[in-house]
């Protein structure tokens, strides 16, 4: 199952993604709950100036988080983007076995 997502080597819109938030002036539970759920990439802004372009979508994120995103979006720079995949159940797999060090 796993050798489909090492083929797949392009991002592209709609593509899950798991990540990992690199700012360390975020509260412990934002890290936690991006480190901890797939979201969807949406978009790629062009607009903005610094190198947070990727726009990652989740599903019902706490409300208190809306300080460091913008809705149910985060965005985050590439080198934030872990893994990514069409499929994912593999991802949740990938994830799973980051979290556990397996």
């Amino acid at each position: 199952m796993i050798t489909n997502f090492e083929k797949y080597n392009k991002l592209e819109i709609g593509d899950y993604v798991y990540c990992e938030n690199n700012d360390p002036s975020a509260p412990i539970e934002f890290n936690d709950y991006i480190r901890n759920n797939i979201g969807v990439y949406i978009e790629y802004d062009e607009t903005d100036e610094v190198d947070f372009r990727y726009v990652i979508k989740y599903d019902k994120p706490p409300k208190s988080f809306l300080h460091y995103q913008n809705g149910d979006n985060f965005y985050c720079g590439r080198n934030e983007i872990k893994h990514f995949s069409k499929n994912k159940e593999e991802l949740e797999i990938l994830k799973n076995a980051t979290k556990y060090n397996l």
